[in-house]
């Protein structure tokens, strides 16, 4: 019993010891590619930082980031929470028929009324006498959280803070266009939807604002893979990836994009985004403020003013035969005070369009 004991205690010493040595010789990482972010570094010591409380915080963040097999023992928590106690999620992180969903805060009626506030604002502001609409993106609990037992935000009451709160010019939808989407019609491994699965979206979209939806014989797909999406880390376990999928046809291949936070102009789908972090910057180059795609060979004389988030940018390619010029624009990084600096408005069609979780996070929109 003794020796058992000892011969315990020289494992569990080991241990220590191995994980501290390794530690320290092992170089510090810049960034984590299964959790897709930059990983905390070793903070400078000064007096200032340490009486204020601040070094110690910062030296336990970057302990936790630089910890040696750190990935492996985030498998392995995941692993027991979900394999072994059989609960329901890990850290918010859910799986229903192989699809990796994280679940939602419940409905917060504050940023909802936020949202309204700054949709008003800019109506206000810029738009007034203009085409304008507002549609919501259904998330993946939409489809996965109540039908599953997990808790699910409360979508209903949502679109009824919506509906009464809007301007009277907005035409509002809600998530009508969608109501055709499936969870298949999401990666697996991420939050965004599929731009191969979109025709009925852009079909239901054209109805509802009177354009002409585009020839979809006439897309090419190209297909990337894999990918790797925002989910796959989160869960920490072996998920699989997806295969991102690109649509090309005439009108994609010949439009350029031009931007504030970037020189000269860029392809629909630039080659250099491929080396991003996140395979879904390929659409656009992924998040900026305001981006201009302009369809040289465009025939319609009209233009779109889509005010959006991440889902627009795969959205917006499918749209250049219908719109000679789309300028896209994301609140969450520019005010809406200064948008009239960079965007002539006039006489465009507007689309405010936003998933469910931004309607539900209003205050992060300036």
């Amino acid at each position: 019993m003794k020796l058992k004991s000892i011969l315990s205690a020289g494992v569990f010493g080991l241990t220590l010891f191995g994980l501290a040595a390794a530690g320290l010789c092992l170089p510090d990482r810049d960034s984590s590619d299964a959790e897709r972010r930059k990983l905390a570094q070793r903070p400078a010591f000064t007096g200032e930082a340490l009486l204020s409380g601040t070094y110690a915080d910062d030296l336990e963040t970057y302990l936790l980031d630089q910890f040696p097999l750190r990935d492996g023992f985030r498998a392995m928590k995941a692993w027991w929470q979900l394999g072994v106690y059989r609960q329901k999620d890990n850290n918010g992180i859910y799986i229903v028929d192989g699809s990796v969903c994280k679940l939602d805060k419940a409905l917060l009626p504050a940023q909802v009324r936020a949202m309204l506030d700054k949709t008003n604002h800019v109506y206000d502001s810029y738009l007034q006498g203009m085409n304008v609409h507002f549609a919501v993106i259904p998330d993946k609990n939409y489809f996965a959280a109540a039908a599953n037992g997990y808790p699910a935000m409360d979508y209903g009451e949502m679109d009824r803070l919506l509906a009464g709160g809007l301007n009277d010019a907005i035409r509002y939808h809600g998530m009508a266009p969608f109501e055709e989407l499936t969870l298949d019609d999401y990666y697996r491994t991420d939050l965004h939807w599929r731009q191969e699965r979109l025709e009925s979206v852009v079909d239901r979209l054209a109805e509802t604002m009177d354009f002409t939806p585009p020839d979809w014989s006439g897309f090419a797909r190209t297909e990337y893979s894999p990918f790797y999406g925002a989910y796959c880390g989160q869960a920490a376990l072996n998920v699989g990836h997806d295969t991102l999928v690109t649509l090309e046809n005439d009108a994609t291949d010949v439009s350029v994009v031009t931007g504030a936070e970037f020189a000269g102009e860029k392809a629909v789908y630039d080659a250099a985004d491929r080396d991003h972090p996140d395979l879904y910057d390929l659409y656009l180059g992924g998040a900026q403020a305001i981006l201009t795609v302009e369809n040289p060979n465009g025939t319609t004389g009209r233009e779109l003013i889509l005010f959006r988030d991440s889902f627009g940018s795969s959205l917006a390619p499918l749209l250049l035969d219908s719109y000679d010029k789309i300028t896209l624009i994301d609140l969450r990084y520019v005010a809406a005070d200064y948008v009239g600096q960079f965007v002539e408005f006039s006489d465009q069609d507007v689309l405010f369009l936003y998933n469910a979780g931004l309607v539900n996070a209003g205050m992060l929109l300036k």
